[in-house]
C-alpha cells in the first residue's frame, strides 16, 4: 500500500515444482500491465464524457448530448471492443482521436465565426 492507502502491488510467489526455481508473480497498478489496462478503462469512461459535450456543441441542445450518449451506449458493441481486448492499441487511442475531431470542429468553427464578422465588418466600414 502506499501513502495514500491505495493497494499498488501484491506479490505472490510460486512454487513450480522440485525441479524448477519459484517465481515471482505481481499483480496491482504498480505493474505495467495492470496500470495500462485501468489507463484504458479510464479513457473509455471518459469518452462518454466527451461525446457527450461533442454532441451538445454539435446540436447546441443538451438533448443533442444526451441522444449521442444513448446512441453510444446501445451501440456499443458495434462501437468499440475494449470491454474483450483493452490492450490494443485502438482501445487506447479511440478517445483522443474523439477529442481530436472535437477540438478541430471547435476550431474550424471559430475560424468561420470570425471570417463571418470581418466580412461584415469590411461590408459596414
Amino acid at each position: 500500500m502506499n501513502s495514500q492507502g491505495m493497494l499498488t502491488e501484491i506479490c505472490y510467489r510460486i512454487d513450480r515444482g522440485q525441479t524448477m526455481s519459484p517465481v515471482l508473480s505481481c499483480e496491482g497498478h504498480k505493474e505495467p500491465t495492470y496500470f495500462y489496462v485501468t489507463s484504458v478503462f479510464i479513457l473509455n469512461g471518459l469518452l462518454l464524457g466527451i461525446l457527450f459535450l461533442f454532441g451538445t456543441y454539435l446540436s447546441k441542445s443538451i438533448l443533442g448530448g444526451i441522444i449521442t450518449t444513448l446512441a453510444y451506449i446501445f451501440n456499443h458493441d458495434e462501437a468499440t471492443r475494449v470491454m474483450w481486448t483493452p490492450p490494443l492499441r485502438e482501445s487506447f487511442s479511440f478517445p483522443f482521436h474523439v477529442l481530436q475531431l472535437f477540438v478541430v470542429t471547435y476550431i474550424l468553427q471559430q475560424q468561420q465565426i470570425l471570417t463571418n464578422t470581418n466580412a461584415i465588418k469590411s461590408l459596414i466600414g
